[in-house]
């Protein structure tokens, strides 16, 4: 379970995020605001196919959206070029935390993890790839390591056949 805060709105969202690195799909569960209405949403990343499907959950509806990624989905963390930068404290947990620049594309990523359980504590992104920069932090609340049943990944069939493309 996430917290992500965006400095560019009022308030923070809540969201469960499910990732299978092996199969490079994702998942995101939450409350969204689309054409002015609140719906439930989830979407479904497969990063190989470089897809998106996502579903909004009305009262007594449902409908989907199939597109190519966007800047907005979230990425599978790739930790390959942090460093480390130290010890900290968050939420009286000592943690260990991590940084990643990237001055092509313009985005730097810090990230803080349980310096006992190793488990995800904060993510922090600044992004200055599309304008003025932007911030968001993310704040984890939950984590499980546990294997997942590959299903979670994919919109039910009953779901899928209503997503059209973008």
């Amino acid at each position: 379970t996430i917290m992500a805060h965006n400095e560019k709105r009022r308030r923070p969202q809540f969201f469960r995020w499910f990732v299978s690195q092996t199969h490079q799909v994702a998942r995101v569960d939450g409350a969204v605001e689309h054409h002015g209405e609140t719906y439930g949403f989830s979407e479904y990343a497969d990063f190989k196919r470089e897809k998106a499907d996502q579903v909004f959950y009305g009262m007594n509806s449902v409908f989907c959206e199939s597109q190519k990624m966007h800047n907005g989905t979230m990425p599978i963390p790739n930790f390959e070029h942090f460093e480390f930068v130290g010890e900290g404290d968050i939420d009286f947990q000592t943690v260990y935390i991590w940084h990643a620049a990237d001055h092509h594309d313009h985005n730097s990523v810090t990230y803080a993890e349980n310096a006992h359980t190793g488990d995800p504590v904060y993510l922090q992104v600044h992004d200055r790839r599309t304008g003025p920069s932007e911030t968001i932090e993310y704040r984890f609340f939950e984590f499980d390591a546990a294997p997942q049943d590959p299903n979670i990944f994919h919109p039910s069939a009953e779901i899928q056949r209503l997503c059209v493309a973008n």
